[in-house]
């Protein structure tokens, strides 16, 4: 029971070290990708956290109001998509690196 409990935890902390080199190729190679995606990330949860919609008795609508069914949808994708491809390249790197 010790035995397996001391391969398990040898398992999780090569795995935790894998994760930390991708992390760490990610950050040294795809910093700009990653932290832009980031950046969309919280962009698009501020902009669907704080939208107040227009008053249907204003004689216009503010640009929030247009922009706000697509534009945290589209930003959240483009997020995910950059955040994704930087770490999926980062996990090529490491995984091309652990050999």
């Amino acid at each position: 029971m010790l035995l397996a409990g001391a391969l398990r935890e040898f398992a999780l902390s090569r795995k935790m070290a894998f994760i930390m080199k991708t992390l760490i190729f990610v950050i040294k190679f795809y910093w700009l990708r990653f932290f832009f995606g980031i950046a969309m990330l919280v962009c698009a949860f501020g902009f669907w956290r704080s939208h107040v919609h227009t008053p249907a008795n204003m004689p216009f609508e503010s640009l929030a109001g247009t922009l706000y069914p697509w534009f945290p949808i589209v930003t959240g994708a483009v997020g995910l998509w950059c955040v994704a491809s930087a770490w999926r390249r980062g996990w090529y790197l490491a995984s091309a690196d652990d050999d």
